[in-house]
C-alpha cells in the first residue's frame, strides 16, 4: 500500500509529465482541483490521493488516445 508521501510524489510526476509532453492537457488540469478531505483519518486521504491519481492517469490515456 503506498503512503500519502509517494502518492503525493506519483501525483507531482505524472501532472510533471502531463505539462511537458501535453501542455495544452496541463493548462485544463485546473478545472480538476485536488481537493484533499479535512481528516485526520489517514486511509481517507490516501484513497482520496488515489482516486486524483487514476484521474490523472485516464484524463492522460484518452487524451493520448484521441491525438
Amino acid at each position: 500500500m503506498q503512503t500519502e508521501e509517494q502518492l503525493n510524489s506519483d501525483i507531482l510526476q505524472i501532472t510533471e509529465q502531463i505539462k511537458q509532453l501535453h501542455p495544452e492537457v496541463y493548462e485544463t488540469l485546473h478545472e480538476v482541483p485536488i481537493t484533499v478531505p479535512n481528516t485526520l483519518a489517514p486511509e481517507v486521504k490516501i484513497k482520496h490521493l488515489k482516486d486524483y491519481l487514476e484521474s490523472l492517469k485516464v484524463i492522460l490515456r484518452r487524451y493520448e488516445k484521441t491525438h
